[in-house]
């Protein structure tokens, strides 16, 4: 779910919307369709930093013990039923963010498998900007020593 998300606020109400600071303007992103297959840095709340908007984190979480990048395919988001039995997200639980968006996409699938299907963006009528829970962490990349900043979404409680 939500591995597609639009981010089309302004800096001005996006800082007015949570009473905060941006760390970087310059690397603020917005876009009607943010993949989150691609990685993307996104602006973020982190509940140690309440009023200050990162955009240091890229979608993707990476434990501490993953050897390689590309292991962050397989944490773009949980189920809460599950995320204390995944050695992912076990030690990071209480490492909690918000991830800011305008709106997230589903799909409704026209075939059994797939082939066909269309696209909905789903948003809040109350008010143009919400978030997703998510968490986060740091990873520090065993070829470079260069520590990278990933975060993950958090899901719904499956159906």
């Amino acid at each position: 779910m939500c591995y597609y998300t639009q981010q089309n606020t302004s800096i001005e109400d996006l800082k007015r919307r949570f009473n905060a600071e941006l760390d970087n303007e310059e690397t603020y992103l917005q876009s009607d369709f943010i993949n989150g297959f691609s990685h993307p840095n996104i602006p973020v709340i982190l509940n140690s930093s309440p009023y200050l908007i990162t955009t240091d984190y890229t979608w993707g979480l990476l434990p501490s013990w993953a050897k390689v990048i590309k292991f962050r395919k397989n944490t773009l988001n949980t189920r809460i039923e599950s995320i204390d039995e995944k050695a992912s997200f076990k030690n990071i639980t209480h490492n909690r963010c918000l991830i800011i968006a305008s709106a997230y996409y589903e799909w409704h699938w026209n075939d059994e498998k797939g082939k066909s299907k269309d696209k909905y963006q789903i948003n809040s009528q109350d008010d143009e900007i919400f978030t997703f829970a998510g968490l986060y962490s740091s990873w520090t990349d065993p070829v470079t020593d260069e520590i990278k900043k990933h975060l993950h979404h958090g899901n719904h409680k499956s159906q």
